[in-house]
């Protein structure tokens, strides 16, 4: 047999400290969404509509652009089960405008088979197709229905020395714990790109995680597909960003800003860390204390978050270390004005420090003095602007 296959055929990574290695095997039997390079295409029967059809039930989920870079943007978007066929492409469209008259690409996707198994969404790779620190619109259309018309942006280009960037920075949206304004109002800003640093969605139907105090809300129900109260499959994970993308003031956000997206612990389970001592993750969850349980667990909640989210992460199945082989750490060059760093702060996290309240941890007596670029969020979503003076340096979003 060779080096690296198991008896099941699933590969076998080195092992090692931090190799994180069950958790890579588990990934390797995986189909995980990566973003499609659509087909160039025409003006033909696919692009035609009918302008007075409601988008929402072809396109429930509305759409969404991420990952930027200089020359592109990931599009996303998710048709309706009841609406799809295997016998009809999905076709794309970037325009200059808002009306969608100057058109500069028209695309097909003919991936059923991967729609299909990947609960119906769709990831466009647009690098290499578009102009840099240039704002876009786009809509997808399929089986004579449009989407609402979504705006990108893309990066500058890496020499240019733009003057300032402008980002609405968010993170922790309990679906339960109401309702999401702050998006409305984001959608509106003048902002070059959204950034989430984590808690998109809360693995809990029973309220395990509201504020204080908190009421409950009309339409703000949720029910778990395996009947727990917690994730426990795939198909919790997915149920859970199928419902908060369904917010309609978070899809205004979406439309209108490109996203870039990074994690906390939620996307997963409360307070996950690495128990070095098992090679697997652990935390707040009823089986947090059963490795083979929560390896697959979180490759489900990975497998999600890699389907619901127009995030650029590179997998390599070569890598012999997750390090090597998802790449969620990854940096964004804003020209020569500024880099901007996510950093994954859960699949290698040491276990909670009991002894210093996590309150503590994070307070702002915590946070460094005067540093040239900063970033704040809340509940409700909060904007930064970086100065205008010509300062140069690096900008890392750490979410605790």
């Amino acid at each position: 047999m060779p080096d690296g296959i198991g008896l099941d055929g699933r590969d076998v990574p080195s092992r090692g400290e931090d190799d994180h290695s069950e958790l890579l095997s588990e990934l390797d039997s995986h189909d995980l969404a990566v973003a499609t390079n659509p087909m160039d295409a025409g003006n033909g029967p696919e692009f035609e509509f009918d302008s007075q059809v409601d988008p929402a039930r072809t396109f429930p989920q509305s759409v969404a652009s991420g990952g930027p870079t200089s020359t592109g943007v990931i599009l996303w978007t998710r048709i309706a089960p009841d609406v799809f066929t295997d016998e009809e492409s999905l076709a794309v469209q970037v325009a200059h405008d808002e009306g969608m008259d100057d058109i500069v690409y028209n695309g097909l996707i003919t991936d059923t088979v991967g729609i299909r198994a990947h609960d119906h969404t769709v990831k466009v790779d647009l690098d290499e197709y578009l102009e840099p620190d240039r704002e876009y619109h786009y809509r997808f259309i399929y089986r004579d229905v449009a989407s609402r018309i979504g705006r990108c942006r893309t990066l500058p280009h890496p020499d240019d020395s733009p003057e300032s960037i402008r980002f609405a920075v968010l993170a922790c949206q309990n679906f339960l714990n109401g309702y999401f304004p702050a998006y409305h109002h984001v959608a509106s800003e003048d902002v070059d790109f959204l950034i989430h640093v984590g808690d998109f969605v809360y693995e809990s139907d029973a309220g395990h995680f509201k504020g204080l105090g908190s009421s409950d809300y009309p339409n703000r129900e949720k029910s778990l597909p395996s009947g727990n109260d917690r994730v426990w499959n795939l198909e919790d994970y997915r149920y859970l960003y199928r419902t908060y993308r369904s917010d309609q003031f978070l899809q205004e956000a979406l439309e209108s800003h490109t996203l870039i997206a990074g994690w906390d612990d939620h996307e997963m389970i409360n307070d996950l860390y690495w128990d070095k001592e098992t090679d697997a993750p652990a935390g707040d969850h009823p089986r947090g204390d059963d490795p083979e349980f929560m390896t697959t667990l979180i490759a489900d909640a990975m497998h999600a978050w890699w389907e619901f989210m127009p995030a650029r992460v590179e997998y390599d199945p070569n890598g012999e270390k997750l390090q090597d082989r998802f790449q969620l750490w990854r940096s964004f060059k804003v020209g020569d004005l500024m880099t901007l760093i996510l950093t994954d702060e859960r699949l290698f996290r040491d276990p909670p420090r009991e002894a210093i309240p996590t309150v503590d941890n994070v307070g702002p007596h915590r946070e460094p003095p005067d540093e040239p670029c900063s970033a704040s969020s809340s509940a409700s979503g909060s904007l930064t602007q970086l100065p205008n003076q010509r300062q140069r340096g690096r900008c890392g979003l750490t979410r605790y």
